[in-house]
This record gives C-alpha cells, sequence and structure tokens, in this order.
C-alpha cells in the first residue's frame, strides 16, 4: 500500500498534535525520512509555527476583549447607567476561565521554544543523530 495516503493524517498529528517525526513514523509504520521529507517539502514546521502563534494571538485577544467589557462596565458604573447583567456575567465567566487559558497559553510557548533550540547543546546534538542519522551513541 502506498505510504502517501497517510499523509494527511500525519501532516495533522504533526501539526495540531505537535506529535514528533519519530511518533507519526511508528504510528503508521513509515520510515522517518519519509515524514522527514513531506516535513522539508510540503513545510510542516512553518504550518506548525503559523497554527502555534494563532492560538497564542487568541488567547491575547480574549485577555483584551475582558479588559475592555470590563471598562465599559465600570464606566456605566461611574455614569450611573444601568449595567447590563449578560455582561457582567460574560466578564465573570471570562476570568473564570484565565488560568486555564494561561496554562494553555504556557503550553503553546513552550511548545515553541522547544522546537527551536538556541545553541547546539550536547542533548540536541544527540537527538540530531537520533532522528536524522539514525545512529544512538
Amino acid at each position: 500500500m502506498s505510504k502517501k495516503r497517510h499523509y494527511n493524517e500525519a501532516e495533522r498529528l504533526f501539526i495540531y498534535d505537535g506529535l514528533s517525526a519519530d511518533e507519526i513514523a511508528r504510528n503508521f509504520e513509515i520510515s522517518r525520512r519519509t515524514i522527514f521529507y513531506w516535513k522539508k517539502d510540503y513545510n510542516w514546521n512553518k504550518k506548525r509555527s503559523d497554527y502555534l502563534f494563532n492560538n497564542t494571538r487568541l488567547s491575547f485577544e480574549i485577555n483584551d476583549f475582558t479588559r475592555k467589557l470590563m471598562d465599559k462596565i465600570m464606566a456605566d458604573i461611574d455614569n450611573n447607567k444601568q449595567v447590563s447583567q449578560s455582561e457582567i456575567y460574560t466578564v465573570l465567566n471570562l476570568i473564570k476561565r484565565m488560568p486555564e487559558i494561561k496554562n494553555y497559553e504556557n503550553e503553546i510557548i513552550k511548545a515553541k521554544k522547544e522546537e527551536k533550540p538556541k545553541e547546539l547543546t550536547p542533548k540536541f546534538i544527540k537527538q540530531i543523530q537520533k532522528d536524522i542519522l539514525g545512529v544512538e551513541l
């Protein structure tokens, strides 16, 4: 059977689920070389990076929206206007969810940092030897 039939699922697992090339290769019993070829030729690293950036941006937008809504409620209170109960309910729910949003954001940031090391550490060199050369020393 053609390994190309696994391409779409392999791409999804790499970009959206954050699986490594080795994990994907093991899951589909495809050579690591094929996965690395797909990663390079179909720009999977950029797609993953874009996906992570967009998800991080969303959490910032949610924080900004919450702040703006809180400012509106405070302005209404200061001007002795009636405050919408739905606005208060929305702010309270968003505030309650802030830790979850922050944890999600931290996971994304951590994944980005792990994606590209800043220097060639011995651990990273061993990982390159294992992933690319297929050698474990």
